[in-house]
């Protein structure tokens, strides 16, 4: 029997996104004692500085507007934000009071197992907003244009869960890096192999990239593209446009084609694994193409910063609010400023994590 050939994206998709068996539907993968934690979880001063964002942002047009965060994990960014939100207008601080009269406040989740987590974990404010659930983005932006509210969106390493496809340079253009298996159910010895040479392919390649990126591409460098990704940014940045309001995405990522490096990677209780060995039961990801995506938000006439996160972190006055917290507990004074430097440290997540603001 012959093998087949899948495209990447699709094997991802089976793996992560399969109603009954897909690793982001039916389980919580976040946490030290899971797969891989965020930068909520290391440190609250990632959710307050994005609240003081907000905040200002809001103060600039003071008028209705939905604060909505996809892919929430446990919650707890989301959390920080309103908790944050909320000590200041406790403290009679008038834009605080507005912004939380002024607000919706939505999560778009498609893990019920997480739904539950965000839940317990935000019932806190139960009895001072209404959070409201949604199994999809478009099922939001419904909401959204019966109410009319400006959108304010937050997402922290969502968009590397979207699958990825990888075109590879040979000595006679891009091909297509596939999968082949013994058949859909048996991943017991599947492989990379390079396609056969299509001109449609490799123009496609061209195309993205533009000609003179994709010429001087040295032999063996992998393009990744990611199909749904764009899909989705162009629904993203469709709904500002019509909407207004802005967009807060983080996550690891690159800005400019450069290395043409592999990044797909597979990750189970905090250790790397290879590819082809993850596609049961592990978190799958490649670096977001925010080159790519900043070109989309563009193409709808909308402004947009790449930054990293370290300068984002830094430059909104996350240090100062570091050592406020350290001098306020002194007691772990020691594990705060570590765990604000695993965020900053350009050898941790400060230069790889990149914050793509849209408005």
């Amino acid at each position: 029997m012959m093998p087949l050939r899948f495209k990447i994206s699709q094997i991802i998709e089976q793996a992560l996104f399969d109603k009954t068996k897909g690793y982001y539907q039916n389980q919580n993968p976040i946490g030290k004692d899971h797969d891989f934690i965020t930068s909520p979880e290391i440190s609250q001063i990632f959710g307050e500085v994005i609240a003081s964002y907000l905040l200002n942002y809001f103060a600039q047009q003071q008028t209705p507007f939905a604060l909505v965060e996809m892919g929430a994990g446990q919650g707890v960014l989301y959390q920080d934000i309103l908790q944050t939100i909320f000590n200041l207008a406790k403290k009679n601080n008038i834009l605080a009071q507005d912004f939380l009269n002024s607000g919706s406040f939505d999560i778009v989740e498609i893990n019920p197992v997480l739904k539950k987590i965000q839940q317990e974990n935000l019932k806190k404010f139960n009895d001072k907003i209404l959070i409201t659930w949604h199994q999809n983005f478009s099922q939001f932006t419904r909401k959204i244009n019966s109410s009319k509210r400006r959108i304010f969106f937050i997402s922290n390493e969502l968009l590397d869960c979207f699958a990825i496809d990888q075109y590879v340079k040979t000595d006679i253009g891009w091909c297509e890096r596939l999968v082949e298996l013994a058949s859909k159910e048996d991943f017991s010895n599947a492989r990379f192999v390079i396609d056969n040479f299509s001109p449609k392919i490799n123009q496609f390649v061209i195309e993205k990239l533009g000609y003179e990126i994709a010429d001087k591409a040295k032999i063996n460098a992998v393009f990744e593209h990611s199909k749904t990704l764009q899909d989705f940014y162009h629904e993203l940045c469709q709904s500002l446009k019509d909407y207004q309001g802005i967009a807060i995405n983080c996550d690891y990522g690159y800005s400019q084609y450069q290395d043409f490096a592999n990044t797909l990677q597979a990750v189970k209780q905090h250790q790397k694994i290879p590819f082809l060995q993850a596609l049961s039961g592990c978190d799958i990801t490649g670096h977001v193409d925010f080159f790519a995506l900043d070109k989309i938000a563009h193409s709808f006439k909308l402004s947009s910063s790449i930054v990293s996160q370290r300068q984002f972190l830094l430059e909104l006055g996350g240090l100062q609010r570091c050592q406020n917290l350290a001098t306020q507990n002194s007691q772990q004074a020691k594990q705060i400023f570590e765990a604000f430097d695993r965020l900053v440290s350009p050898q941790e997540m400060g230069e790889l994590f990149k914050f793509h603001i849209i408005w």
